[in-house]
């Protein structure tokens, strides 16, 4: 989640990808999503009223869980608006944001049951191709800057849009991603990672 610049790689002449990507935890994501959006899902439990989110500041964890507010903060954790991403009676949806250095080459789409919405492995995803579809123009350079601010380069992003506001939130920034999703069908599978290839090639080795 957080670790300190590695001196040698400093050194090295040329491109290190994600070098300055030293640092992703939530309380750090919505400090630059705040500082990039103008908002983010950060809340004070002792003042907010209402239904929210407890997490570990620690990523990769997935024990997000829902609360009634206000409440006493408890250390290592961070409290965050409640988004309510719901695509139907059933499910809630996720949008993966694929970044390579100043690209979106596509998103994946991780749909859960509402009833499970924090854990890790989506119960079907889809790949989407154009990320305009879901994410419009003002958005994807917003996301950028936000990636620009982390020292992200490559990595990818679980975005929610909330059902009321209509906004996005960026809720996690992972620069370690294994990739393409599970559940995700073969044939989107290879193609998802033919464009990772053609983005990563395009934006780092031309």
């Amino acid at each position: 989640t957080i670790r300190v610049e590695d001196g040698p790689l400093k050194k090295i002449e040329g491109k290190v990808i994600n070098l300055k990507s030293t640092n992703i935890s939530k309380d750090f994501v919505d400090e630059h999503m705040n500082r990039v959006f103008g908002y983010s899902t950060a809340i004070d439990p002792k003042s907010y009223s209402g239904v929210a989110v407890r997490k570990s500041n620690i990523n990769a964890l997935h024990d997000g869980q829902k609360i009634n507010c206000p409440v006493k903060a408890e250390e290592g954790f961070i409290y965050q608006k409640f988004i309510d991403s719901s695509v139907n009676d059933s499910e809630v949806m996720d949008i993966r944001v694929v970044v390579i250095s100043r690209s979106i080459p596509h998103v994946y789409l991780n749909y859960r049951n509402n009833t499970e919405r924090f854990k890790n492995v989506p119960d079907r995803a889809e790949l989407c191709q154009n990320p305009s579809e879901y994410l419009s123009d003002d958005e994807q350079n917003l996301i950028l800057e936000f990636c620009s601010s982390i020292g992200l380069d490559y990595g990818e992003l679980d975005v929610l849009r909330d059902c009321d506001d209509k906004r996005i939130y960026i809720v996690d920034a992972n620069n370690t991603p294994q990739g393409p999703p599970k559940n995700l069908s073969q044939r989107d599978h290879v193609k998802s990672i033919e464009l990772l290839t053609q983005a990563f090639k395009k934006e780092f080795l031309s």
